[in-house]
This record gives C-alpha cells, structure tokens and sequence, in this order.
C-alpha cells in the first residue's frame, strides 16, 4: 500500500489493504473527477471570497484544479485506488502540483456534502445529454410520419386486428410517449439544482461561509434548507433512475412492436440490411436482434431501479456507506439509456413500412365494423341496438363477409352497397374526424402540432445547455 487514507493517523494499527480495496469507489469515480473539480474551484472561490483564504491561494488552487481537469481529460491524471475516492485523489494530486496550499482546499466541507453535489451536477448533465437524445428520435418519428402520412395498415387490441389506422398515427403515439420522458425530466432538473455543499458532514459548519455564492457558480436553483436531509437525501438519484426506467420501458414497447411488425405473419415493416442479423444455418432468416436487446435491456432498468430503493429503504437518516453503492447503479442506467436512444434512433430511422396495395384498403374488411355502427348511430339508431344486431349479424354470418352484408341489409334495410363502403379501410380513415384520432386530418394537426412541439423542445434542452458545470 502507497498511501493510508487521509484518516489513517485516528487509528493504531493501518487499515487491511483488502478492507481498502473492498471499499474503495475509485471504479466508479471516473465519472465524477469532472464535477468534483468543477465543485472544489467554487467553493475555493467562496472561501476566498469571505477571506477564509487569500486570493493568491484562490488562484494557486484554481490553477492547479484546472491542470488536473486538463490532464485527466488527456488521460494523463488517473485515480489511484491507495487515495481510496475521486475526492481524496484530487486532494494529493493538488497538493503534488501546488503544494501545501493544497491543505485548505478541504475547508467547510466534507466528503458527504461534496459526494452529494457531484451527484446532483452529474445528473443535471446527463438528463440534458438524454434529453437531447429523445429530441433526435422524436424528429425521426416524426420524419417517418411525414414519409407515411397517408399509409394504412391494420391496428391491434389484444394483437388481433381492431380497427384501421395509418403509420403516421402510430408514430405520433411513440412522439406522445418521448415527450411525457422529455418534459419529466426536464422538470426533474429543479429537483435536482438544489446545493448540498456547505452541510460537511451533517450539522453545517462553524465557519460563517456563503452557499449562496456557491450555488450562483454550479447555477443551482437554490440551497439546501437543511444540511441533515441534504446529505442523506438520494431522492433525485433514484428520480432520476426511475424516468429513464420509463424511457426504457417505453423503448421496449416500441421494439416489442417492430419485433412484431417485421415477422412474416405481419408483413408491416421491411428491416434494413444494416439493423438486422441472421442466422448461422437458415439463410433465408433476417432477425430483429437490435429490437429484441432494446426490450430485454428494458429488464436491466427495471432491476436497477429495483435495486436502487432496496439500498436505501432500511438506512438511517444521515450518511450511510451504503450511498456508495447507489452510484455505480446510477451510472449503469446512464450509460444504457444513452446507448438504447442512440441504437432506437439509428433502428428507427432505417425502418421501411411495407405499401399495403390500394387494394385492400377498398375491400370490406371486419375490421371497419365500428364505422359501420358510427354511420347508424348518425341516422338515429341507439348504440347499444345497433351493436347487438351488428353482433347478431357477426354470429350469424360464420365469418362470410358477404353474408354478413346480406343478414344487415335486411336487419336494417340499408342497401348492401351502402353496407359495403363503410366497411372499407379507406373509409373507415376518412370517417374518423375526432381530435387526436386516426383521421387524416386529425393526424395532419397531429403532424403540425409536434413539429412546434419539436422546436420548442429543441430551445429548452439547448436552453438548459448553457448551465455551469455542463460538461
């Protein structure tokens, strides 16, 4: 062992070295040297200001953070596991560059305020760069509902054929989805922005120091109003945790519906050459594996999310070691989030929905029942009458389409060419004029409607960009 830990000296006898290695967080503290650097310089900023230090140490310590933020972004500075967190190696890092003017960086504070805060800006940054990303598939949505803005296909209840709808309907739902993600999240960054630095261990400090200078300089909404819950509190990590399970659960969703769509018996979507794989025996096969791992990796978010809440539901208030744990979760939900958005994106944005001939769409077909119940309620029928003869007739009829016309031709003395139009697709589209339905008009203003949406959504994540500490 090269170093014992900054606490060493309260003990008689050193640490175990597997004890040190068992509870060392230096494997997940690669993701924090950017916000715990970014944390140290405003708070040695403060401590400057209010006369703490002097600004010549202000700018020893700046200048020197600022040489470990530079080398570790080349890949020069690493986290050694003897210093045994991310907090403690830029502490002796420092102190290699500058000296022992390295010692007051650790002035009014503790490692549990400052672990807390680099929390809260690693999630700030991630929600926006996740954010960012949902804005991208959202235009690809989009773009995919402008390219098929007039085609229909079969929609499904209970996976069996319901009623008719056009792609760019169904697109427009998978938008709907990722905009209650993207507008959660954004909300969560209030919840977020809130300052734990200058609570040290729990009780605050003796030292009459100036959160709020500090808060300006992270661009934190506000501090703390208690340093107990501020250093306990992992509310926001496991939000956070929880809205990008959604986001997955909502991936997984989208992908079970591809899976479907590309089979043989679907026949809805053509999957490109390059999003699919094949099989090692059966040439003939093209499989959806990038949709089957986007719905099985749904199950890791589920599990970590899971995990998350066990770890913090038996702990008393205060810091507990346990936190540790939570970090490496947060981080693995990061990472698959980003990396599920990326391959959604590029998956979606490769889709091909097959052509159904014009056809089909001219034929009666079972699945039109509903606007031929809708065009008797408009002349005067009550709904439940017509259902159950519009019923009586589906019985009778055996699945014999032109049976079934012939038995409601005579139940309600409307002409079998009458009965017949209404039970076409293409009709059953144009009958649908509610708001927010499958109709071509309404999913024209569905269409226009989330093209201001997108711009909108586009301003405030770039909007959100420009906080401090964004890296």
């Amino acid at each position: 062992m090269k170093k014992a830990p900054v606490w060493q000296k309260r003990f008689k006898t050193h640490i175990n070295p597997f004890v040190l290695e068992y509870t060392s967080s230096i494997p997940d503290d690669e993701e924090l040297v950017v916000y715990d650097i970014v944390c140290s310089i405003a708070h040695t900023g403060m401590l400057a200001k209010i006369g703490i230090i002097s600004h010549s140490d202000y700018k020893k310590i700046k200048n020197g953070l600022e040489k470990i933020l530079s080398d570790y972004k080349k890949g020069i500075f690493k986290l050694l596991p003897e210093y045994e967190d991310v907090h403690m190696n830029i502490e002796f890092q420092l102190k290699k560059i500058i000296g022992d003017t390295a010692e007051k960086l650790h002035t009014a504070r503790s490692r549990n305020d400052l672990i807390a805060t680099d929390l809260r800006l690693y999630c700030r940054s991630q929600i926006i760069a996740i954010t960012r990303i949902i804005v991208h598939l959202q235009e690809v949505l989009l773009q995919k509902a402008i390219e098929y803005k007039k085609v229909i296909i079969p929609g499904y209840t209970h996976l069996q054929h319901a009623q008719p709808m056009l792609i760019s309907f169904y697109l427009c739902s998978l938008f709907c989805k990722f905009q209650r993600d993207l507008e959660q999240l954004l909300s969560l960054i209030r919840w977020v922005n809130v300052l734990p630095l200058g609570s040290c261990a729990f009780a605050g400090t003796g030292i009459e120091i100036e959160q709020n200078f500090i808060a300006r300089r992270l661009a934190m909404e506000r501090i703390s109003e208690n340093a107990l819950d501020a250093v306990s509190d992992r509310d926001f990590l496991c939000d956070t945790i929880y809205y990008l399970t959604r986001v997955q659960v909502h991936l997984s969703q989208l992908a079970e519906d591809f899976i479907i769509f590309c089979t043989s018996e679907f026949k809805i979507v053509e999957l490109d050459d390059s999003i699919a794989t094949g099989s090692s025996i059966m040439p003939q096969k093209k499989n959806p594996d990038v949709f089957e791992l986007l719905r099985a990796r749904a199950g890791n978010a589920i599990g970590n999310l899971t995990s998350a809440l066990a770890i913090l539901k038996g702990l008393a208030n205060s810091y507990n070691r346990d936190f540790q744990e939570l970090k490496h979760i947060l981080f693995a939900q990061v990472k698959q989030s980003l990396s599920n958005l990326n391959m959604a994106t590029i998956a979606i944005s490769k889709i091909k929905f097959k052509m159904h001939s014009n056809e089909w769409i001219k034929k009666p077909d079972w699945m039109c029942i509903n606007d031929l119940i809708d065009f008797f309620v408009k002349k005067g029928y009550p709904f439940r009458k017509i259902y159950n003869q519009v019923s009586s007739a589906v019985n009778r009829s055996n699945n014999d389409m032109d049976k079934f016309i012939l038995l409601l031709e005579k139940m309600t003395k409307t002409s079998s060419d009458t009965i017949r139009k209404m039970l076409t697709p293409e009709f059953s589209i144009k009958n649908k004029i509610s708001s927010g339905g499958t109709g071509f008009d309404a999913v024209k203003k569905q269409i226009i409607f989330m093209r201001r949406l997108l711009s909108k959504n586009r301003a405030m994540v770039e909007n959100f960009m420009k906080l401090k500490g964004l890296n």
